[in-house]
Order: structure tokens, then sequence, then C-alpha cells
């Protein structure tokens, strides 16, 4: 900390302290430096996760996986004791089990169903591979096409390289102003000896007097 906004109120002698500025340790303590949270905390009795036997509940667990077990089972033996010709009677229902039996109608529909969309996605994909093949052909044209371009641009920016001999014309090579300084007549300079009668000054009354 610099003390260069304090006045000297005495001479800076050479000595132990210079300008009689000693500096006291001083005897005081910021609050923020003052220890704090001296005790650890620790968890109460009802603050703890609650903890429980792990083989018990595992018991529990199994058990629990048993009995559903056991009743799928029983649910399967119903269906399957069931006759041919039994009529469901809640048909809304019926998509819910899986009940064994011989095929019908409806099941030859759906396979004739799943040959048809096999049939749909192949020829899908046929297209996919036309439409890819047809994608990367047109790039390759594009690609080639652009390499020419560019090869003719390169030998056009180098006239060593052109057939013909013919340099591009510059840009500004039509603009109005161009070379209009060629055409205009020189100015004989004059060397007089006399101030007074030199073109400068001349132009100076001619400028500031007249």
């Amino acid at each position: 900390m610099t003390t260069a906004h304090r006045p000297t109120w005495h001479q800076a002698l050479g000595g132990e302290h210079q300008g009689g500025n000693r500096l006291v340790a001083t005897q005081k303590v910021s609050a923020k430096d003052q220890p704090g949270n001296l005790t650890l905390k620790t968890r109460k009795a009802a603050q703890g996760p609650q903890t429980s036997d792990r083989s018990e509940f595992r018991v529990q667990l199994e058990a629990k996986e048993k009995k559903a077990l056991a009743d799928r089972k029983k649910a399967e033996a119903t269906l399957t004791a069931l006759p041919p010709d039994y009529e469901n009677p809640f048909p809304e229902d019926a998509d819910d089990v899986d009940a064994p039996g011989p095929p019908s109608e409806a099941s030859s529909d759906e396979d004739d169903d799943s040959d048809e969309e096999e049939a749909l996605l192949r020829e899908l994909e046929k297209i996919k591979k036309e439409r890819m093949q047809e994608e990367q052909a047109k790039q390759a044209e594009e690609e080639k096409k652009r390499q020419a371009e560019q090869q003719e641009r390169m030998l056009r920016a180098n006239p060593l390289l052109m057939a013909d001999g013919a340099v591009k014309r510059r840009w500004d090579d039509e603009v109005v102003f161009r070379n209009q300084a060629k055409n205009q007549p020189k100015a004989k300079r004059q060397f007089v000896n006399d101030p007074v009668r030199s073109e400068f000054h001349k132009k100076f009354l001619s400028k500031y007097i007249r």
C-alpha cells in the first residue's frame, strides 16, 4: 500500500524511520479473520437413511417373482385347456393374450401383408440406390466441369500460356479521365532574376491584391 497520499509532517531525515512515519503493528483483528465453525456437525438419529436388512428385502423380492410366475403359468394352462371352438366373451381383449390355436384366415392375411410389405421395402431400397447413383454421377459431372473451368481460368491468368497471345485489358482502360495530362500543353518554365516579374509574384498579386 502506498503512502503517497499522506502528508509529510516531519522532515525526511536519514535514520531508523524516515520522516517519523513509524509503523506499529495493530492489535485489531477483522471479523472475517476470526475463527468460526469450531464444532463439527454430526448427523442426528432421525437424519440418517433408514437402513434395512438386504437379505429380508431379497426374500420379499423373490417371493413376489415366484407369485407372478405361478400366476402366469396358471393363466397359460387355463388357455390351453379351452376347446378349439371356444368363443371369447370379451373379443375386445383378445389381443392382450396370445392364446395358441389353429392358424386362421387372419394369420394368412397377415402373412400376405408382411410379404407385400417386404416387397415394397425392397422396391423402396432399389429406388434409393438408383437415386444415390444418379446423385453421385451428377456430383462427379459438376466436379469435372468445375475443374475444367478452374483450369481455363488459370490459363487465362497467365498470358504466356495463351495460344492467341492476347492480354486481357484492365478494368480502367475505358475510364473518362485517363491519360488526359498527356494531351495538355506543357507550360514553359521561365527563369527571371527579378522576383517582381516572376510568375509566382504575378499570381500572388492577382490573387490577393487585385
